[in-house]
């Protein structure tokens, strides 16, 4: 998917993968790509797939849900040529907060290690609730080490999580809380 990206730190080492969750280059991850705590408007690089590279900030993060949520600033946006690109639309993946089931098939996306994107398949095996923070997640056959912080998606393309460790996706309906609770 081309709303799939590769994220760096500033020196350009390989943290993990996220994705665009809107058209203003809004990219969703989680906090175990980062080797320590994000923080509120720390500066990353974002790669996506289609060549064009740019600058991101945190603007969000929940600990609880293990989301966190980047900026692309669309104007540092470039092309493999190093030139402007910040005019071309983004590609983003649609959030759907639809009922899971287990049984369903599922697919999960991630860029590992400054390498191509990946495609895992597999199964929601089951849900659960964590009994302390009352947030959901989704066990899957489908999260793997190869793609922590990329969405896990329906047979529609459309997102129902988001890779949070091997084998478990926090929601949708958890990334959806994370960016509906910034102040616009």
């Amino acid at each position: 998917s081309p709303a799939t990206v590769r994220i760096t730190d500033k020196s350009g080492a390989a943290l993990g993968t996220g994705f665009i969750i809107s058209d203003d280059g809004r990219i969703a991850t989680v906090d175990k790509i980062f080797v320590t705590a994000p923080t509120f408007n720390d500066s990353y690089q974002v790669f996506l797939s289609d060549g064009r590279y740019g600058d991101a900030r945190l603007i969000r993060t929940d600990v609880k849900k293990s989301v966190v949520l980047l900026q692309l600033v669309l104007t540092s946006l470039k092309d493999s040529d190093n030139k402007d690109a910040s005019k071309n639309p983004l590609v983003k993946l649609d959030l759907v907060e639809t009922e899971v089931l287990p049984g369903q098939t599922v697919v999960a996306l991630g860029v590992p290690d400054n390498g191509p994107i990946t495609v895992s398949g597999g199964i929601v095996s089951g849900l659960f609730k964590d009994t302390v923070s009352s947030i959901s997640f989704i066990n899957t056959s489908a999260s793997n080490l190869n793609n922590i912080g990329g969405p896990l998606l329906n047979t529609k393309g459309k997102v129902i999580g988001l890779s949070r460790d091997a084998g478990v996706a926090v929601t949708a309906a958890m990334i959806g809380a994370t960016n509906n609770s910034i102040v616009k």
